[in-house]
Order: structure tokens, then C-alpha cells, then sequence
């Protein structure tokens, strides 16, 4: 639990507290963790593996994010008594510790570092769900996946700078995410990879966030490949 970025520093007493109320939980690939309606009421912190949230549409399905190790999601559950709206797969065989939302409501009340922590992670989500959205309706598709690599890669440091993508996500889940189809994709990747922004590194997509970085917002690329 010292590990997770949403508890760290948080006293031994507490994480006690949290730790006595926790359950431990495991879940094979494609397994679905809570779908809309299903009751908000737990935190969920990623041990290892990878989860999926996406929403259903007339459409097909929308990926709201992944999440990997040190992650956590399923927030809403202690800042509301509303019902789940989205769907929580397991992208990859995962486990995960389940905190029940009275037992994180105490810890909340009584801790203002936990709550500011928790406010953040809120507001975090919702703006890169909108900054997704925009991107989505308006961007080409290069800026789109340089923009959604960034995000994904956002707080796992790798060496020299650099972040990464562990486990790295296939060519299908990138294409989901950033909304594309798989052969534009292997195009975008490719072409992203030439010029340094990605690079394969065994189980692991290493990401030159500098590299990235030069792609968002880039005239000469909005002209190209969309």
C-alpha cells in the first residue's frame, strides 16, 4: 500500500486501518470488475497487470483509460453514493487491492492530505478526458497517439529521461484509445517511431517525451496524416 501514490505518507496507524478493511483480489484477462449500475463503493489500487475502463455505445465501446501498476481507479466510489457508469475489465491478468468506501470515507474525514490527494486524482481525470475528447474531434492522428502515449507514460520513469508503457499496450488497444483504425495505426507508430518518439524495449514502449512533445500542436503534422 506504501507503494500507491494515493496512500504514500500516510501514517502507519491509518494505513492500518486501511489494511485491515482491504481485500486482496485477482482477475484473469478480459474478466469484468463492475459495469454501469453496479454499486460505487470501492477504491480499487492496482498491484500489477492492467485494467480497462471504457463505456458502451450505439457505436462500439470508448476507452476511458488504462491503468497499470501503482494506479489507482474507481474514485468516484468515495466521493459519491451513485452508481458505476462506465465499465473495468481486466486488460491483462491483474491483481488488485479493493478498498471499501466507508473505510476510505473515515480516512478522507480525518486526513487532509488524503483528501487533497484525492481531489486531484478527480480533477486529473476529468480534465484529460477532456483534452481526449478535443483531441479526439479535432486533431490529427499522430498528435492524437504522441498526446495519448504521453498520457499513458505519465509518472512510470524510465532511464535517461525517458517514460514508459509497461506492459506495453498492442496495436489494437493503442488504435482504441486514441480512436483509429489498426492499419492507420501501424502507419502512426511507425512513423512516430522513425523520428524517436517510441521505442520497444522487451515487454515495455519507452516514450522520449521530448520527441513526443514536438508532435502536439504541429502545423506541418496536422497537415498530414489524419
Amino acid at each position: 500500500m506504501r507503494k500507491q501514490p494515493l496512500f504514500e505518507g500516510l501514517a502507519a496507524r491509518r494505513l492500518g486501518q486501511l489494511a485491515a478493511a482491504s481485500a486482496c483480489l485477482e482477475f484473469q484477462r478480459g474478466a469484468t470488475i463492475y459495469e454501469p449500475g453496479d454499486a460505487a463503493d470501492t477504491l480499487y489500487a492496482v498491484v500489477g497487470g492492467r485494467v480497462r475502463r471504457y463505456r458502451s455505445t450505439a457505436r462500439g465501446t470508448i476507452t476511458l483509460g488504462y491503468h497499470g501498476a501503482r494506479e489507482c481507479f474507481g474514485e468516484e466510489s468515495v466521493l459519491s453514493d451513485m452508481p458505476r457508469e462506465s465499465f473495468a475489465e481486466a486488460a491483462l491478468p491483474c491483481k488488485l487491492l479493493a478498498f471499501p468506501r466507508v473505510a476510505l470515507a473515515v480516512l478522507v474525514a480525518a486526513d487532509a492530505r488524503l483528501r487533497t490527494r484525492l481531489l486531484d486524482l478527480v480533477s486529473a481525470r476529468l480534465r484529460s478526458a477532456e483534452a481526449r475528447l478535443v483531441l479526439r474531434l479535432r486533431a490529427p492522428l499522430l498528435e492524437r497517439t504522441a498526446s495519448a502515449l504521453l498520457e499513458l507514460a505519465a509518472g512510470h520513469p524510465h532511464r535517461c529521461g525517458r517514460l514508459q508503457i509497461a506492459p506495453a499496450l498492442s496495436m489494437a488497444e493503442l488504435a482504441d484509445y486514441v480512436g483509429s483504425s489498426r492499419i492507420a495505426m501501424y502507419e502512426a507508430i511507425e512513423r512516430l517511431a522513425d523520428a524517436g518518439v517510441i521505442v520497444a524495449d522487451g515487454h515495455a514502449q519507452i516514450i522520449d517525451p521530448d520527441a513526443a512533445a514536438r508532435f502536439l500542436h504541429s502545423e506541418e503534422e496536422s497537415r498530414e496524416l489524419h
